[in-house]
Order: C-alpha cells, then structure tokens, then sequence
C-alpha cells in the first residue's frame, strides 16, 4: 500500500498520476466522489474503475442488503483469479469515506484481503482508518506526506528557471518563508505574468489557503476577458463537459475554451465523465462568481438544478437547489426519492439530506421516517424514536393516515427489538384494528403483533397472527419480508412442538437466502438449521452447518448472527463433553452481543449455568442462572424467566439445596406445559426425578420419569432430557437399570453417549493417567502435567510442541488440515513421515494418550478427560465477563487486573507459524484495550496518575493508538499539566510525521486547543 497523505495544493494526485503514466503496469483510477459515502454507490464506482484492466470484473454481482465487509471481500476474492499481472489501483480522494461506517469497513476489508499483484494506493488529505500498527511492522505500507511533497529552495530555483522567471533574492526569501516550498502555491507565484508584488510582503500571518487565493487573484487578472469568464462559470459544475457549459451555462465555444484552459496548465484535470478543477482553484473561482455575479450566479444554480432533474441525476440537482436557496424543491427530491434510496441502501445521502433541509427546519416527514428506519437498523434506538416524533408531526399535520400508521408500526418493531413486547402489542393492534389500512400494512402489523406474543411466551397465539400474514407476503412478493416472517413462524412451530412445519419454514428460509446472497440472513438461517440437526441427535451435520453459519457471519460487518451461531456452537460442545471449548466459545459470544440483546445474553447466561453445574462448578452456576432470572424479568421475556428459573432450581439441587425443590419443579413443568414448551417441561420432571433419586424415592423417580418421557415423543423434543440423562451419572446408572422407562429415548441417549468427547462414556482409561495440564503461553511457554514441568527437551524437536498447541488452541482437527499448515510444500510421503514423527513425539513428551484419534470424525483431539488450565483461556474470560460492565463498577477494574496480571508478554513468542498469527494479534489487542479501560476506570474515579501509567503502557507497546493519547492529554489537563499536555500532542504528532507523512487528526487538534487555551 502507497499512502500519499498531506493538505490541499501539495499535488498528490498530479505526484500518483505522474507515476503511474511512466510505469509499465495497468492503473485503475477511481476517484471517491461524496455519494460514495454510500456503500452501493462506492462498490459499483470500484467495480467500474477496475474492469477497464481486468473486464470480467464488470459482471461482478452484488445482492441487495450486502454489508461493507462482505462487498469488499466478494471483489478480492474475484481478483485473486487474476494474479497473472501487476496493476495498480488508485483511490483518490478517501477523505469522501471518512466517518462513513460502511465506507471505512469496505475500505479495512480492502487492505486486508487484496492479492500480493495489486498495489493499493491511496490518496486524502487525512488518514484513513486502516490498521497502521499491523501494515508498518510488517513494512507493508509506503507513506508519503507533506514534507515530502515540499520543494526545496533548490528546487524552487529549478522550478523559476524552468518557467522563465528570474528571482530577486527578495523573492526568493518571500516565497520560501511564506509558500514554504507548498506545490500549488508555488505555481501561481511563478506564473510568467506573476511578480510577487510588495502588497504579498504585508500579508507574514497569512495562511497558505488565503495566500493561495491572493495569488490566484493577481494571476487571473492578467487572463484574457474571455478566459476568465470562462473560469468563473464552469467552475460551478464539477466535473464540468463542453456539453453542460453550452447548454445549461450558456459558455459558447466551450471547445476552444477548454483547450485553451488545459495549454494554460491552470489547475484543471482530466477525470471520467469531463474535466475538474483543483478544489483550492475551484473554491476561489466560485467565492469570486459570487462576489462579482451574485443575481446570475443564483439562476444558474436553478438551471444546472433543473437539467440535473431532468436527467435524472437527483443527488446533484438536489445540491443545486440547496444552493440557489430553493429548499423546497431540494426537500420535494428527499421526499420523492428517500423510500428508493433506502431499499438500494443509500443510507449516508438520505442523512445528508436531513441534516441540510434541517438547517432550514424543511425536513418531510417521509424524510424523518426513512431516517428513523435507518437508526433502527444501527441499533440507535433514541435517534430513531426521535425521528419517529418529528415524522408523526409531520403526517399529522399533512392528515396522512397511511404514514401515521406506518410509524406506530416503526414504533412497535422498536419496542419489540428493545424487550417491551407488551407495549408493541398494543401499538401494533391499533393498527390492526383501524380501518382503511392498506393490506401491506395491515399483514406487518399481525407480524409486530406476533412476535410480540412469541417474546412474551406465548407462541400458539403467535403463530395465529403469523399464518394469518403469510399469505399477503407472498402475494407482494415481499421475498426479504417473507423469510422474516418463515423465520418467526420457525421458532414459533418449535415452541408448540409443530416439528415437521418448523424444518419446512427452515427449509424454505434457507433456500430464500441462498437466492439473496444476503450473509447475514444466510447465517442465522444456517444456525436453525444447525440446531434442528443438533436436537435431532445428527452432531456431526450440526457442527458442519454452524460453521459454514460462521463462514457466512464473518463477511458480514453485523455480528448478531455470530453470536447466534457461536451460542450454538457452544451448546453442542457442551452437550458432546467438550466443556472448556464450550466456555471459550460462550464467553466470545457474551463480548460480542454485550448489553444489546437482552433475549440472547440470557439464554447464554442459562447455557453457561448448566455447563458450570455439569463441571460441578455450583456457585458459579447458580450466579449465572441468578443474572438470567434477574435480566429476563427486566425484560419481559417470559419464556426466558422460566427457563432461568428452571436453571436456578437445578443449580441448587446440585448443590444439594432440596428443600421445596419438588415443589417448584412441578411449578415450572406446568408454567412450561402452558406454554406448550414441551422439552423443557420433559427437562423439569427430569430434574424431579434427580431430586427423587437423592431422596432414596425409587417411585417418585420413576412417576416423575415416566411424565417427563410421555412429554417428549417426537425426537426434536427429546435433546434436553437426554443430556441431563447422560450428564447425570447417578441418573444414567439409575435408568440402565430400568430401561424400559426410557425406552423411546434410548436410541437418542446411546448416540449421544457415542458423541462424547469424555473418556467415561468412548475412551479406555489412560495409562499412566493424566489429570491435569496446565499451559503458560504469555511471554514464555511453559507446559506442566500434573504439577511437573515438561522440559523443552522432552519434546525431542519444536514441531513437536507446535502441534501440541495447535491441537489446544484449534480444537480437534485433521491430518490433512494439520499437513498443510505444517507441511505445505512438502510431498504426500514427506507430509506422512513428518506427521506420525511428529505425532509420536507428542505422546512421548505428554504420555501415551494424551492424544487421541476419533475414527468417525478421523481427527486427533488432545484426550477429552484431561483438565486443561490456560492462561490464555483465563486471560479471554475474564476480558469477556469485564467487557459487559460499566468501568465504574468495582468489579470492572478487578476482572481487568487479573487479566492484565495474566499476560505476561506475547503470545507463544518462540514460534513463527501462519496459523498462529491471528490469534497472537487477537489476545495482543485484547491486552491493550484492556490497559486502556483499566486507564478508563482510574479516569472515572479521577486517579489521574495511575490512568497515566496505564496509557502510557498501551503507547510504548502501540503508539499508532491515536485515541489513548487524548485519553492521555486530557489526564494532564485534569492535573492542570498544559505542559505535558503540548509534549504529549508533539510526540504524537511527530510519529505521525515521520512515519505516515502525517498529521493527528481533526478531533486530536481540536481537543488539544480546547485543553491549552
């Protein structure tokens, strides 16, 4: 990556385009206009540009509703077919994408995946949001800046002689102290008509945007009229045609004027679609139109508005309305055209358009109703509940019944999404019950109100208004719509026990996604699918299906439906015995979803309290269980609250807390029975009959057995029952004993049985048994069995300890998926040899059978039965528990502590592998966002100090972390330290310098002015 970074005037593009011309490679020019902040426009103006050297990149297709991340990765994959030849690709101007969450997303993506044969170059006045730590250490980036692109006084001289002007040592003094060796300045000083007149040596305070504009002033006056004019004019429209200067500028001879332009060298430039002026010479010419042609500049605008409009180029016409003062016909396009823009995900334009007409209080409430849709989409629930306010005004006022109810319904959607669904029901239902409303409308309104019934618990009334809607779906061919409601209607069919139609809703799901190419739709689709495969007892498809879930999750930039997929993923690990994986997987899914969704983040607090207690971890279970309950109750999840309850009771059972347990378990069955939730009724009677076993009550066991199997006759129902079975030994040795009792499930509990990764149920007793290991990988490696350290010699060669940590790390795993990350470039026999060496080397230094081989699966596993403590796995949960607290709460700064003791250096330091360089970035960015909230919570209870230790630590291990040092100058401000504050800001902005060509960015400059004032 080439990154050219400096102001406006140093002639970073003409430097690129000068290059590229004297290069033998291809070049793609793609210059980022200001729609591009909009992803659709931004991806289609890149396949465009890069088609012209590789043309089948034009038949690139891109489903609507794609995210950034996906986009961009579907475009590299594309080039990675074509590595035949060097080429580069030139994105000019990328300041259009900054604060554009999509567009810096696509741009990262970018960066990251792009082949070895294209060679990114990236031009701006400011630096993008890419990871420059990561590109500077691996010497992958060239940065240009400022003081690079300045001339110097040698140069300068070169320059004058060149253009025929002889200078004065006076001149040659002005122009090196004022221009400072600035390109653009420079230029206009040395024009041949151009002597610096005595009037410039007045002007010592001047900055170089103003002096620019003085020296343009004096070399335009010595144009010819004609030219001028011309000038002045054209400068409106950029970029700017011979055919809109005749027609709509009335400019004649446009021809000969351009031509002339272009002899003159005056700051204008080729670009696709016509000709544009630099926009330092662009600004002055149109500050002096205005100053000398107010009256007519004002008509243009409306004509260049008018034409624009009329060739159906509204984003601009638009902008030309806006300019000439006519705000409503501008506010007439954003209401024509927000609806459209927002289907085609043209976000960013739509929010422009509210904050200009906002500045002349003319936003249309369909404008304040799309934006509202918008925030709903972003999670921004109080700016979108504020729109909604303004779009309500606003229909009421034009008396629009249709939009009126449509933003009840907006409301309702919200209201369901924040776990108020009681409060969407109702609003819903006053739609529901208007009348007039449009058939559309009205079938969204039996959806709202279905899922507002499903969130409450109660599904059969659910799939009432969710069948009553179908139908009005698929007669509108609303395809998006429809899997949304299939996939309500799914979870719906599931809690009443209505299997066959749930697979059938899935089924179509899927296959409506796939058409979509929609990854995130894809993904939670395939995380249902993967469930049903798990309830039905197919683990091996299960796993299968949640990781191409997570194949398709991790295109996407929206991370809800990884945290879907991770939860499940971690309950079929959980339920096969696989529990530390289990836990590492649950508190991934915990750090993603945070406090957002407080449905999914109680079912994975109920998750994680059953796999504490089945490790006879009951406190901690019974905690866990207790923020559940708590958290469900907040919210109105009904079908939640029991089930934390029923995770509650179960955890206190295992502790050997009895007392009225039976009782509330029968409770509980029946508040399930209720709900038609059949499985976790069948899972309460199950636990009733643990209870009845520990009270020595053979008869109640069995009483309470039989109601839990006559429950659960359809296998989709049966999983929960049977993995309290098979995780229950007393309960398990209890039921061989009476077979019959289970003998309908007895099928499901063997192949369950056959599935776990524990040696009680598939594997011989080891030899020399291991019973624990615990592994250090921060800063040193260090291995210890049972209390023994394993020395390095044990192992015989590295390789050996690598595969130990590979198969720790990475979970069990293929020869074939160990060969080639091991042995990529050696032969068939080579790669045999190396491995069953290598292998045999393991068990040497670990025992016999510390690793084991699943003939099914035909992978090798490190042996399910040994305990294995990691610091690494310490280190990721405690980060992920203290990532969802505010960093005033005590226990914030204590889970953070313990996790920073932990790390003590980086990441398996001795080993140099592919495999291992993701998850060594990983935990090293966790490690200083950790130092840095540490920071955050001295902050907040105002220990300047230690915040400044903490800081300071991030910066000497990363200083491209811009924010820690406002983090850090705001610190000495508090100490009234300005001194500090200043060194701080310098050093910052001497790195920047050095080694981006670079300066900090407008938000540091800021604060650093608002703190030393």
């Amino acid at each position: 990556i080439t990154l050219i970074s400096a102001p406006p005037g140093y002639g970073k593009t003409t430097l690129i385009k000068q290059f590229v011309e004297q290069s033998s490679y291809p070049v793609a020019w793609h210059t980022v206009e200001s729609r591009e902040r909009d992803l659709p426009n931004l991806h289609t103006h890149s396949i465009q540009a890069l088609s012209e050297i590789i043309p089948e990149i034009g038949a690139l297709w891109s489903a609507p509703r794609m995210s950034a991340r996906e986009l961009a990765a579907d475009l590299t994959a594309c080039l990675h077919k074509y590595e035949t030849q060097d080429y580069f690709y030139v994105l000019d101007d990328i300041d259009e994408l900054i604060d554009s969450a999509s567009g810096e997303s696509w741009l990262r993506t970018l960066t990251e995946t792009l082949p070895t044969n294209c060679h990114l170059m990236l031009i701006g006045r400011t630096l993008p949001m890419i990871p420059f730590g990561k590109l500077v250490s691996r010497r992958e980036i060239l940065a240009i800046g400022q003081e690079q692109l300045r001339f110097s006084p040698d140069e300068i001289e070169v320059l004058a002689q060149q253009t025929g002007i002889t200078l004065s040592s006076q001149q040659h003094d002005w122009i090196e102290t004022h221009l400072g060796g600035w390109p653009a300045g420079l230029i206009l000083a040395l024009q041949p008509n151009s002597d610096v007149p005595e009037a410039f040596l007045a002007e010592s305070e001047t900055g170089a945007e103003a002096l620019f504009a003085i020296l343009a002033e004096h070399m335009l006056a010595h144009l010819p009229p004609n030219l001028y004019s011309f000038l002045l004019i054209s400068s409106l429209v950029s970029p700017f045609t011979p055919e809109i200067c005749q027609q709509v500028l009335g400019l004649p001879n446009a021809d000969a004027q351009i031509r002339e332009l272009l002899n003159h060298n005056l700051f204008v430039s080729r670009v696709k679609g016509g000709l544009v002026y630099h926009p330092l010479f662009r600004n002055v010419l149109q500050q002096r139109l205005l100053q000398k042609y107010p009256d007519h500049t004002h008509k243009l605008r409306v004509k260049l508005a008018l034409w624009f409009k009329d060739h159906q180029q509204y984003d601009a016409a638009f902008d030309y309305f806006l300019a000439a003062e006519s705000v409503q016909d501008a506010a007439s396009i954003a209401d024509l055209l927000t609806q459209t823009h927002f289907s085609e995900g043209k976000f960013e334009t739509v929010l422009y358009w509210r904050d200009q007409l906002a500045l002349y209080q003319a936003v249309p409430p369909r404008l304040n109703f799309t934006c509202a849709m918008i925030y709903s989409e972003r999670y921004e629930y109080e700016r979108a509940q504020q729109e909604l306010a303004s779009a309500e005004q606003g229909f009421l006022a034009r008396r629009d019944r249709t939009r009126l109810w449509q933003v009840k319904l907006q409301q309702a959607f919200i209201l369901n999404r924040q776990g108020h669904p009681k409060d969407a029901i109702l609003l819903a239902e006053q739609v529901h019950q208007a009348d007039g409303v449009p058939t559309n409308l009205h079938s969204y309104a039996k959806v709202l109100i279905g899922a507002g019934h499903l969130n409450s618990g109660h599904a059969s009334k659910a799939l009432n208004y969710f069948e009553a809607a179908l139908p009005t779906h698929r007669e509108i061919n609303d395809t998006y719509g429809t899997s949304q409601l299939l996939q309500y209607m799914e979870m719906a069919y599931l809690r009443c026990s209505r299997f066959a139609e749930a697979f059938a809703c899935l089924q179509e799901i899927v296959a409506i996604r796939r058409s979509l190419g929609n990854a995130t739709g894809l993904a939670t689709a395939l995380n249902d699918l993967g469930y049903h495969y798990h309830q039905l007892g197919d683990y091996s498809q299960s796993r299968n299906t949640f990781e191409e879930g997570l194949q398709w999750a991790n295109r996407a930039t929206e991370r809800r439906s990884e945290s879907y997929l991770l939860w499940s993923l971690g309950d079929l690990d959980r339920d096969c015995g696989a529990f530390q994986t289990a836990l590492r997987t649950y508190n991934q899914a915990l750090n993603i979803v945070g406090q957002d969704e407080p449905s999914l983040r109680c079912s994975l607090l109920i998750s994680l309290s059953t796999l504490q207690r089945w490790q006879k971890h009951f406190d901690e279970s019974e905690a866990l269980a207790s923020e559940a309950y708590q958290l469900a109750r907040q919210h109105h999840l009904i079908l939640e609250k029991y089930k934390a309850a029923l995770s509650l009771c179960a955890a206190r059972i295992a502790n050997g807390n009895l007392k009225r347990s039976q009782s509330t378990l029968r409770m509980i069955a029946d508040l399930f029975t209720r709900q038609r939730a059949d499985a976790d009724a069948a899972q309460a009677y199950g636990l009733m009959a643990i209870v009845a076993l520990r009270e020595q009550d053979n008869a109640a066991a069995e009483m309470t057995m039989k109601q839990a199997v006559s429950l659960v006759q359809h296998p989709f129902s049966q999983h929960q029952l049977i993995t309290e079975i098979v995780h229950h030994p007393k309960l398990r040795k209890w039921i061989g004993e009476y077979a019959r009792l289970v003998q309908p499930l007895q099928q499901a509990v063997d192949e369950l049985v056959l599935a776990q990764v524990d040696n009680d149920f598939v594997q011989e007793p080891l030899s020399g048994p291991i019973y624990q290991l615990r592994v250090y990988t921060f800063g040193r490696e260090h291995v210890e069995r049972d209390g023994v350290t394993i020395e390095t010699s044990a192992w015989s060669a590295a390789r050996a300890r690598e595969l130990f940590f590979y198969l720790l790390l990475n979970g069990p795993s293929t020869r074939l998926q160990i060969s080639l990350d091991f042995w990529p470039e050696l032969s068939t026999e080579a790669v045999k040899s190396n491995f069953h060496t290598t292998l045999f080397r393991v068990r040497q230094a670990l025992g016999e059978q510390s690793i084991t081989f699943d003939d099914a699966e035909e992978r090798y596993s490190l042996h399910p039965s040994i305990n294995v403590w990691s610091d690494a796995t310490e280190f990721e949960s405690f980060i992920a528990r203290a990532s969802n607290l505010p960093v005033r709460a005590a226990h914030t700064e204590d889970l953070l502590s313990h996790a920073v003791d932990l790390y003590q250096g980086e990441f398996l330091p001795d080993f140099d592998a592919k495999w291992l360089n993701v998850r060594r970035e990983t935990l090293s960015n966790r490690y200083l966002e950790a130092l840095t909230r540490l920071g955050q919570c001295a902050e907040a209870r105002l220990d300047w100090n230690i915040a400044i230790q903490q800081f300071e630590k991030v910066l000497e291990i990363d200083p491209y972390r811009e924010p820690v040092y406002r983090y850090l100058m705001n610190c000495y401000a508090q100490q009234g330290n300005r001194k500090k504050v200043l060194q701080t800001y310098q050093s910052l902005e001497a790195l920047f310098l050095k080694e981006l060509a670079a300066e900090p960015s407008l938000e540091t400059r800021k604060l650093l002015r608002s703190l030393i004032r």
